[in-house]
């Protein structure tokens, strides 16, 4: 009988309420092996994953972010307090005034530095890691905006994404329940976003699960509108408030015609859904006077705001309390 190549001994007890799984530990021991496969094999010698070997294995230089072994340490972030939020604010078009702001997380990796989240997230979908992460975000997403209630800084909206994986786990509705009762904020405060894909999978399930988020009292935003697979007849059985209209209709808005008519019918739909519309990537004067036209309710974008980090956030808040806002001649 052939001896087994790999055993597994001593995998490293969490000191985080965040585990890794043992598919996580059992990938790093592969790729250790596949490096020396051949005499592995003439040897029959059996691989023993000790903790040392997922250190040694994270000391390879990981420039692809696709590499195993970045999975690995994207699990080791949340211990390493290596992950972060930023915050983009959202604008009333018509006043100028802050409507909201929504939750963005960074990874600030020891070695490499700033990693995109374009890099990380499709990875911690693939691997499972983007439900603790997700309720990650949402703990310290409440948990910082309880800061700036007591500071008397707070917008009326924080806006966090949901995934559509964990709008497939049995304890999102929950969990949440839990984080908003442990950081003491009022739900109608909460609005989660939730990318229109989520249609293209079991829609009755998901309903229901909007629906039991709703009775929370959170509201729900359907994001990147347009890209996906719902359409605006299949809103009216969607318990939202909200659609995010997708920054690529902005793109060409002022070269295309037939962008504007989308988005103006996209707007005018909607608010005979009675939803409120947000306008995502507007960066510059143009797209900004054109969606005010046709009356989009609110906007984000680099021309707005570019995604704040906490301190400059902080700073940004209470010059809104000091009635310092963007400049009045862009919403005159």
């Amino acid at each position: 009988m052939t001896p087994p190549l790999i055993s597994f001994n001593q995998v490293p007890q969490a000191t985080h309420r965040f585990k890794f799984s043992m598919l996580q530990y059992l990938t790093t021991a592969l790729l250790k092996l596949a490096r020396n496969l051949e005499s592995r094999l003439k040897s029959a010698t059996p691989l023993i994953f000790q903790p040392n070997l997922q250190e040694e294995s994270l000391s390879d230089a990981i420039a692809d972010p696709k590499n195993h072994n970045f999975a690995v340490e994207l699990g080791q972030a949340l211990e390493r307090d290596e992950l972060f939020l930023d915050y983009q604010p959202q604008i009333e078009l018509e006043t100028g005034q802050l409507l909201g702001v929504e939750s963005l997380v960074r990874w600030h990796h020891p070695r490499l530095g700033r990693i995109s989240p374009a890099d990380f997230i499709p990875i911690a979908e693939e691997t499972g890691l983007i439900i603790p992460m997700g309720y990650w975000i949402l703990r310290r997403a409440c948990q910082q905006y309880k800061q700036w209630q007591s500071l008397g800084i707070a917008p009326s909206k924080l806006s966090v994404n949901l995934s559509l994986c964990q709008l497939k786990d049995p304890n999102l509705v929950p969990v949440i329940h839990s984080i908003l009762t442990e950081t003491e904020i009022n739900p109608d405060y909460l609005e989660l976003e939730i990318t229109e894909s989520f249609m293209a999978s079991n829609i009755s399930a998901a309903i229901a699960t909007l629906t039991e988020l709703r009775k929370l009292g959170i509201q729900i935003a359907i994001d990147d509108f347009g890209t996906g697979y719902s359409s605006l007849s299949s809103l009216k059985n969607l318990p939202i408030q909200t659609l995010k209209i997708d920054k690529s209709f902005l793109d060409d808005l002022l070269v295309t015609n037939k962008n504007q008519v989308i988005l103006q019918s996209i707007i005018e739909l909607g608010h005979r859904l009675k939803l409120q519309i947000i306008a995502e990537g507007i960066e510059n004067e143009g797209q900004l006077k054109m969606l005010k036209a046709m009356n989009c309710d609110c906007g984000q974008g680099y021309f707005l705001s570019r995604p704040l980090h906490l301190e400059a956030l902080i700073h940004y808040f209470r010059q809104v309390k000091l009635g310092i806002h963007l400049p009045q001649l862009l919403f005159s």
